[in-house]
């Protein structure tokens, strides 16, 4: 893959001169199709008490300027979702046992390939969670932000992810949103696990700065006084 080949040389020809003869004399990158990243291997060590784990994949040529995702479900539930062009990166952990995959995404095209969740520093116990769900609620929406937290309630132990927050935006009225087509099947379930909430409208959107995976749902049961909140 001349694509990573070219981003550690890239970063290693600061230092060292053989790292930039090589960058020079390797040809350009070439790009390719879309492609689930293979994760390599990871190892957890502690850093002045603080877990640490060194996470490692690779992947065949992708779309041109690769982006990946790496995610990170804990024991403790708290979720990671970092970005990076490189093909390993280092994640602080709350514990010593996580479940991590890595995404490649095409930003052009909407779409994303992902790896298997993997297992080599996870509890046994620890289950892979089925998706991520982003509740938003108008300032002063009392009714959204009730049904919102029962929502959360009821889908936390189906394996969503549930996170609610209070929307900097007022939204004027309820949707359903998600970035990449893979989540439009769960999209399409959260929209049927909700009817007579309100008006709820499906819709993918290139410009929702979203993670692979992830659902916003943008809950408005009284628009007018978040309006005049």
């Amino acid at each position: 893959n001349l694509q990573l080949a070219a981003f550690w040389l890239n970063r290693a020809a600061v230092k060292l001169p053989a790292a930039r003869r090589a960058l020079l004399a390797n040809p350009a990158p070439t790009t390719g199709a879309l492609t689930a990243p293979t994760p390599v291997g990871a190892a957890v060590f502690a850093q002045d008490g603080q877990p640490l784990a060194d996470l490692v994949w690779t992947a065949p040529a992708g779309p041109a300027d690769p982006v990946f995702f790496v995610q990170v479900y804990a024991s403790d539930q708290s979720f990671q979702n970092t970005q990076t062009s490189a093909s390993a990166i280092r994640v602080a952990l709350p514990d010593r046992h996580a479940l991590w995959r890595v995404v490649q995404i095409d930003p052009a095209q909407g779409s994303y390939a992902a790896s298997p969740w993997q297992r080599q520093i996870a509890d046994p116990q620890l289950d892979a969670p089925v998706g991520l769900v982003t509740i938003l609620v108008n300032p002063g929406d009392s009714r959204a932000e009730a049904v919102a937290q029962q929502m959360k309630d009821t889908l936390d132990p189906n394996g969503l992810l549930i996170a609610v927050h209070t929307a900097t935006d007022a939204a004027e009225q309820s949707s359903i949103e998600y970035r990449y087509r893979q989540d439009a099947a769960l999209a399409a379930d959260l929209a049927n696990f909700l009817p007579g909430f309100a008006p709820l409208s499906v819709r993918q959107s290139g410009s929702l700065a979203s993670s692979p995976g992830e659902i916003v749902v943008n809950l408005v049961f009284d628009p007018a006084q978040s309006v005049n909140r």
